[in-house]
C-alpha cells in the first residue's frame, strides 16, 4: 500500500509518504527493521537537518515504511532509504548487537510463566 498525504505545518506542504510492506511474522521484521535503521543512522542525522525524516518499524503484518519532509530532498531520502531497505549488506558485528537487542524485547513464554508462578506462589 502507498499512500500520500499532504499535512501542513507552518502553511508549507510537508508530504507524507507511507507503504506497508507485507510478510509473515513479526519476529524476523523486527530484526530486519533494526537493523536497516542502525545502518541508517549517520544518514538520519543529515536528514534531519535538511527537514526530512523517515520511519521503517515492525507492525502485525510486515514492515511499515513512512517518510515527510519538503519536497525538495524527500527524492534523496526515498532513493537512500528504500535501495537500503532493498539492499541491505548487514556488518557481523552489528548483526550480533542488534541481535542481542531485539533478544531483549522477545521474553520467551515459559520465562514469562515461570515469573508469573513465582509471584502467584509468594502472594
Amino acid at each position: 500500500m502507498h499512500r500520500l498525504v499532504h499535512p501542513f505545518l507552518q502553511g508549507e506542504p510537508r508530504p507524507v509518504y507511507e507503504w506497508d510492506i507485507y510478510t509473515n511474522s513479526l519476529s524476523p521484521n523486527r530484526l530486519y527493521s533494526d537493523l536497516v535503521n542502525d545502518s541508517l543512522t549517520e544518514f538520519s542525522y543529515d536528514a534531519g537537518l535538511a527537514g526530512v525524516s523517515y520511519n521503517f518499524a515492525p507492525h502485525q503484518t510486515g514492515l511499515y515504511v513512512t517518510m515527510s519532509g519538503y519536497n525538495d530532498k524527500m527524492s534523496i531520502l526515498a532513493q537512500h532509504v528504500l535501495e537500503k531497505v532493498k539492499g541491505l549488506v548487514v556488518d557481523p558485528k552489528r548483526l550480533a548487537v542488534v541481535k542481542e537487542e531485539v533478544s531483549t524485547f522477545f521474553i520467551p513464554l515459559s520465562t514469562f510463566l515461570n515469573l508469573f508462578d513465582r509471584l502467584e506462589e509468594s502472594g
